[in-house]
């Protein structure tokens, strides 16, 4: 009898191990880069995603890059978040080849705007497909547009039959893409400034058409929310917030002999180096004009041009290129600045230097899509002397400058701290 009860309970206990392992969802998580948790925003975004559906699902990564990307990336960080990770080599398609002639780049673009504008690697996608084969896929989540497009070139297996899609757009690309054009034309060439109209086009379209498909969109701000909804599509439209793991405050303290402004972004970025450019040339001098003691830019930010490196010409401006931490910069800054003119979705590094308990200095479209009131948690400025003159107040005033960064960072803590962001994410996703 003894023997009969022993096998049964070790019967049922497998049996509940297995339902268990049976209840437990899959998703295929699809990227353009790899997560990291100490990144750039964009990497750091796929990396809150990531760290969420683990806790909800085994995720299996497939990476979709460029074989030099693909030669670059560690994916060591990642590999305890996952339950395997490929990576799919990207090729340019004869789309994207460049011509001779002047005009045909352009020409040779528009009339391929439907096509996409790579090829998938068969030999990594036949090894994914056959690592797939038997598995059921909950959902597929496609981090980006671009993942999307990936995605379609999949194979249509039982993935598309029964899985659900989810797609974070981040910010709304095409959106990105318009408003950058005006400044690009100052410094491409008419077939360039057409090229970045056409990519702009080709990103519409592909928006439009993941509306039609997918099950549920994330964007970052309910501005982006309501500017999908009213584009209509079968999608379900959600929010899912820039965030930002809550810092030790780090102490505010008088300003020294030398006032410490900071700009801080990755150089790579165009809306980054056009801000700062900007600052430099518009802004900063006002600044220097009306604040009648010394004064210090310091531009921390990886891959910095030659027109950024320029800047340090200047005795009062360093530039430090990409660093091992940033919070040293922070610690020592009196006042960071974001002279955003444009681009999408929301700043990280406004998060990032709310959340260290800094006052900042924003531009209008720099913080667009934020829950941060003005005057409250940040200021915002749009025109040069207007700007410029918030600076020089913020500076000559202590007690003005030791609130702001205080609420700011509250409100940072309360609305945009990632782990109750990354509930919320996981949520949905079971609710899928």
């Amino acid at each position: 009898m003894e023997s009969l009860i022993r096998s049964l309970a070790i019967q049922l206990t497998e049996g509940e191990v297995n339902i268990k392992e049976r209840s437990r969802k899959r998703i295929l998580f699809i990227s353009p880069v790899t997560p990291k948790s100490g990144g750039i925003g964009i990497e750091v975004r796929a990396w809150s995603h990531l760290e969420a559906l683990a806790t909800v699902a085994d995720v299996d990564l497939a990476l979709a890059m460029t074989p030099d990307q693909v030669a670059r990336a560690s994916v060591e960080e990642i590999q305890p978040l996952c339950s395997s990770v490929t990576f799919i080599k990207l090729r340019p398609s004869g789309k994207m080849a460049k011509r001779r002639v002047t005009g045909l780049t352009a020409l040779n673009r528009a009339v391929n705007v439907h096509s996409s504008s790579f090829q998938l690697d068969t030999k990594d996608m036949t090894s994914l497909c056959e690592r797939l084969r038997n598995m059921h896929i909950d959902i597929v989540f496609c981090f980006r547009i671009a993942s999307y497009d990936v995605f379609e070139h999949f194979p249509k297996t039982s993935i598309w039959q029964h899985s659900r899609l989810f797609v974070d757009f981040d910010d709304i690309e095409s959106l990105s893409i318009r408003r950058e054009l005006p400044f690009a034309k100052r410094i491409l060439g008419f077939e360039s400034a057409l090229i970045v109209r056409i990519a702009g086009i080709e990103a519409s379209i592909l928006e439009s058409r993941i509306q039609r498909k997918a099950d549920m969109i994330s964007v970052c701000s309910e501005v982006d929310r309501q500017r999908l909804v009213s584009r209509g599509g079968r999608a379900t439209v959600v929010i899912v917030p820039n965030s930002f793991t809550r810092m030790p405050a780090l102490p505010l303290r008088p300003i020294g002999t030398v006032a410490k402004l900071l700009f801080l972004g990755t150089m790579s970025y165009s809306p980054n180096e056009d801000a700062i450019l900007y600052f430099c040339r518009e802004i900063y001098p006002h600044i220097r004009k009306r604040y009648r003691r010394d004064i210090r830019l310091t531009i921390v930010g990886r891959r910095p041009s030659a027109k950024v490196l320029a800047l340090a010409e200047d005795a009062s401006i360093v530039v430090t290129g990409g660093v091992d931490s940033v919070e040293p910069y922070y610690d020592e800054a009196d006042l960071v600045v974001a002279p955003i003119r444009f681009g999408g979705g929301t700043r990280v590094k406004i998060l990032e230097a709310l959340s260290f308990g800094r006052a900042v200095v924003s531009t209008t479209l720099g913080a667009e899509g934020l829950e941060l009131m003005r005057g409250r948690d940040l200021e915002l400025a749009d025109e040069p002397e207007d700007f410029a003159g918030i600076c020089v107040a913020l500076l000559e005033n202590q007690g003005m400058r030791f609130d702001l960064a205080r609420s700011g960072r509250e409100r940072v803590g309360a609305v945009y701290e990632r782990k109750q962001i990354q509930h919320a994410l996981a949520k949905r996703i079971l609710d899928l």
